[in-house]
């Protein structure tokens, strides 16, 4: 008797060892098709995420109605994640017993990921008997409880699996010894699917490879976008324009995209062997055309679109510096007319009494307009002609005044390059002498002094006549001034007058852009 169980024991172990290795073989298997039937280009399996009413309807009988509650209870055991029950009510599976047609119909939730019902159909003669009503039930239930992919690359390489074969009457059932069709519908049910799967994926394969099958949409993206970014530093440095930047454009997108989107896809085998599977460029291949294609086309309306505006800028600007040389062209010839109408009274009034110094002032005048006239039309010359010109009109001046007029020019050599606006200074000197040294009986005295302060010169017409009054000043060559040094610099210069402890009238102009000649 002892050597009889010892032996059962023995022959118990034996089994369960093979067992356990024909175990390790069906959980392969069924990863297999886990990976390449139930999830295809999903992330999830498709099933019931609700629990589960079983209903009979038309023509059923109590074998069939014996025949789906045994089938529930084996379930209940395979899925107990889900509440499995027979109910004469609201269901979302249905057996419609010689009904108008054959086949299943199934709904499926917004999601994509879920299954909202599904009707199966079927017809039995009269005399069937059970097992095989009970063999067709297990059919159709099981294959009611996933969708999965028919085709053959998605086969599960198990003889007589429900999920493979085309009828009832090729499966194995029942397949206790090998309940493939258990342990598949077990793992998709189960809660923690996703870890097993990712665990078994990398285990198996690789965790690179895990990511690239469970994200190969997202890589897809990303490859793309680092494609574009790359063509476009390209572009960028490459500096084309016109249709070779369109042309070029086009090449580096495609290129790029096709480069980097090359190694996203991959095969594998939970037998071992990884291997690499080209790029399905029949897909991808419409996306980086479309992709190059619009980019070259935004590339070219946006070249349009800033080539009118560039030219609307080009043309407002050219209307705008017109108008502010008609502006400056006018205040100039304001000067030229007032003071050769007091030059001309003061030859006209030595006319008489002394031909000497007319002759000299009508020379004088006539350097002074050579430099005035300014045949180039230059808004601008140099502080050394300006000040040459001054000075020129100051001899004008002190023919007329004598030795009541005493002037003085003091500037560094280093400002003389300095170019400023034409004849600015003259109507200050002139203002000075009108309102200062004609209204006092004594010697007057007239100084220009030019000096710098940090980015900024500034222009000093001193005179020893009377105080200016309080408030602003309202002379024509002080009003000229302003509007001219407004229109040339805008905010950035300005005109000062101070009467203690010296009286003068200051001009300061900006010279951000000069560099002063030190000597």
């Amino acid at each position: 008797m002892k050597k009889l169980l010892i032996l059962l024991l023995l022959i118990g172990f034996a089994q369960s060892l093979l067992a356990e290795e024909l175990g390790k073989d069906l959980q392969r298997s069924a990863w297999n098709s886990i990976f390449g039937k139930f999830l295809g280009e999903t992330k999830k399996p498709i099933i019931f995420r609700n629990d589960i009413a079983v209903r009979l309807d038309g023509k059923c009988s109590a074998i069939d109605s014996a025949c789906i509650v045994e089938l529930i209870q084996d379930l209940k055991a395979v899925i107990p994640t889900r509440k499995i029950h027979f109910t004469n009510d609201e269901a979302n599976l249905i057996f419609n017993i010689n009904g108008d047609h054959h086949g299943r119909i199934t709904a499926m939730d917004a999601s994509g990921y879920s299954i909202h019902s599904t009707q199966n159909f079927c017809e039995f003669q009269s005399d069937v008997p059970k097992e095989v009503r009970k063999k067709v039930f297990y059919y159709m239930l099981y294959r009611s409880l996933v969708q999965f992919s028919p085709g053959k690359s998605g086969t599960t390489g198990i003889a007589g699996c429900v999920f493979d074969e085309k009828g009832p009457d090729d499966i194995r059932y029942p397949n206790i010894d090998r309940p493939f069709d258990s342990f598949i519908l077990k793992t998709l049910y189960a809660d923690d699917f996703q870890e097993q799967f990712k665990n078994y994926f990398v285990k198996h394969a690789s965790y690179r490879m895990y990511l690239i099958q469970m994200y190969h949409n997202e890589l897809d993206n990303a490859f793309l976008l680092l494609g574009l970014i790359l063509s476009t530093k390209v572009l960028l440095k490459s500096g084309l324009a016109g249709i070779s930047k369109i042309t070029v454009n086009f090449s580096i997108t495609l290129l790029m995209l096709a480069i980097v989107s090359f190694p996203v896809r991959y095969g594998w085998s939970l037998e071992g062997i990884i291997y690499n599977i080209p790029l399905r460029y029949n897909v991808m291949l419409p996306y980086i055309l479309s992709v190059s294609l619009g980019r070259a086309l935004y590339i070219f309306i946006t070249d349009r679109y800033k080539s009118v505006i560039n030219q609307k800028d080009v043309e407002l600007a050219q209307m705008n510096e017109l108008h502010r040389q008609a502006e400056l062209q006018s205040l100039r010839a304001k000067i030229n007319p007032h003071f050769l109408y007091n030059a001309l009274n003061s030859i006209a009034s030595l006319a008489t009494t002394d031909p000497l110094k007319t002759e000299k002032m009508a020379l004088a005048l006539s350097d002074f307009f050579k430099y005035a006239i300014n045949r180039e039309q230059k808004q601008f010359n140099s502080l050394q002609e300006e000040l040459n010109a001054i000075r020129t009109y100051l001899e004008i001046e002190k023919v007329r005044f004598g030795d009541r007029l005493n002037f003085e020019i003091d500037c560094e050599p280093g400002f003389l390059d300095i170019p400023i606006p034409q004849l600015l200074i003259q109507p200050l000197v002139e203002n000075a002498i009108k309102h200062g040294l004609s209204q006092i009986t004594e010697n007057g005295f007239i100084k220009v002094s030019i000096i710098k302060e940090e980015r900024k010169l500034g222009i000093r017409i001193y005179d020893n006549g009377p105080a200016f009054p309080e408030g602003p000043l309202s002379g024509f060559g002080i009003r000229n001034t302003q509007e001219r040094i407004a229109l040339l610099y805008g905010s950035k210069a300005a005109i000062n007058w101070e009467n203690k402890p010296e009286k003068f009238i200051e001009l300061i102009l900006p010279i951000e852009n000069y560099e002063i000649n030190q000597q």
